[in-house]
């Protein structure tokens, strides 16, 4: 994939999540305001003593479009839920915990907009395919390294990314995964180009 096509794929995707999370807290909270409105009306009038029946229909109605909204949002937080895997990676006898990123949307948005990340901790890119794939540091406020690996879990290269940049850092060979961690782990470590990660069948397959 193109860097051009990668960035428009970034784009669509991140503001796909963000217009679906929008649409579902304004639906949420008009049904809120509505069943509120009702049940407040039927109570003034039970307290003014009018015989005039409340308008049930329309509280049964915003409670079920409220039930469904609320369904919704719970679906959808289970379905992260389900996709934020976490494995442990080893590197010469160093372990990183990795939460994987093996779904587009997930691989798309990344560490993005995350202030801080644990020492020991990390994201695994699991790509569809063996290729050659670049990173870049959209949106991004941490500091990374990254780590191409190859199908057989062999570290082909290792760059250093600054936050907010847009400059690509490219896998020099066919990469399956991307590990990108805290910058400087790696160097601090003594890990290089040619060293083995251990875990990644773990790894659930790329969708």
């Amino acid at each position: 994939m193109h860097d051009t096509q990668k960035r428009l794929y970034t784009f669509v995707n991140i503001w796909a999540n963000r217009v679906m999370t929008f649409i579902a807290c304004r639906l949420l909270t008009r049904q809120v305001l509505q069943f509120v409105a009702i049940a407040h009306d039927c109570v003034a009038m039970r307290l003014a003593g009018s015989k005039r029946p409340c308008r049930r229909h329309g509280i049964r109605r915003r409670f079920l479009g409220l039930w469904f909204v609320l369904l919704f949002c719970s679906v959808a937080a289970t379905a992260d839920v389900m996709d934020n895997v976490i494995i442990p990676l080893t590197i010469s006898g160093h372990t990183v915990t990795a939460e994987v990123a093996h779904t587009p949307m997930a691989r798309a948005k990344g560490l993005m907009y995350r202030d801080s990340l644990d020492k020991n901790s990390g994201m695994l890119f699991v790509f569809p395919r063996a290729d050659r794939y670049s990173m870049w540091m959209l949106n991004t406020r941490i500091p990374l390294s990254v780590a191409f690996v190859d199908e057989r879990g062999i570290i082909l290269n290792i760059a250093d990314m600054m936050p907010h940049t847009k400059i690509t850092h490219g896998s020099v060979g066919l990469a399956k995964y991307a590990l990108e961690v805290n910058q400087g782990w790696f160097s601090e470590r003594g890990i290089q180009a040619g060293e083995k990660i251990t875990g990644l069948a773990q790894a659930p397959a790329a969708k």
